[in-house]
């Protein structure tokens, strides 16, 4: 299924954008928008869907611009996922082997713009990615981010924030800053095997 030059969107609680159960599918050169609650949810079991060169925000504060939930092997594109008054893009409950590239992806001053949580193998290359910490994961394994931007805005936020639980997590070839009294890199205890 193909979802071309479209504008979603909704002021509800429920995604203007929601994939559940079904593969590839491919949202390209498109709007997602919602004002009061995340903006596009792959919900459990959307796998090898496709994002390209498509904008995606969330409004709302707390708000997710992309939400990856118990979904695998999906990739986003040259798009942006925009969280103004949230989060740029958010992956929990075992949200696996999932790829953001050459992308931008924004958080607020309260919320981290890249968010990773009890979940496996995901990568973020080639990206920009600004937040109040830019990229915020814990309990998860073999992350990777590579020849990306990582920007944290708040004065305390961190550029990347391995919170506990980590295993096997790679950063490299990257560009990373945090706030003015913040950690670049943030290591909290009980992290295993991280690169920097």
């Amino acid at each position: 299924n193909l979802i071309q030059r479209s504008s979603m969107t909704g002021a509800s609680a429920y995604p203007a954008l929601y994939i559940t159960g079904s593969a590839t599918n491919t949202v390209q050169q498109s709007y997602a928008a919602n004002s009061v609650g995340d903006a596009a949810l792959f919900d459990t079991g959307a796998g090898a869907n496709t994002v390209d060169r498509s904008t995606v925000t969330a409004g709302a504060a707390g708000a997710r611009a992309m939400r990856f939930y118990n979904a695998d092997g999906n990739t986003v594109v040259d798009s942006r996922l925009l969280g103004p008054a949230g989060y740029g893009a958010f992956f929990d409950a075992t949200a696996d082997l999932n790829l953001i590239q050459r992308s931008t992806v924004t958080g607020s001053a309260a919320y981290p713009a890249l968010y990773i949580t009890a979940s496996s193998s995901n990568s973020v290359l080639s990206s920009y990615i600004v937040g109040s910490t830019a990229a915020y994961i814990v309990h998860s394994t073999n992350t990777a981010i590579g020849g990306s931007t990582l920007l944290g805005t708040n004065v305390i936020g961190a550029a990347v924030w391995f919170s506990s639980g980590n295993v096997g997590l790679t950063v490299s070839s990257s560009i990373l800053a945090g706030g003015a009294s913040g950690a670049v890199v943030r290591l909290s205890p009980g992290q295993s095997f991280v690169t920097a």
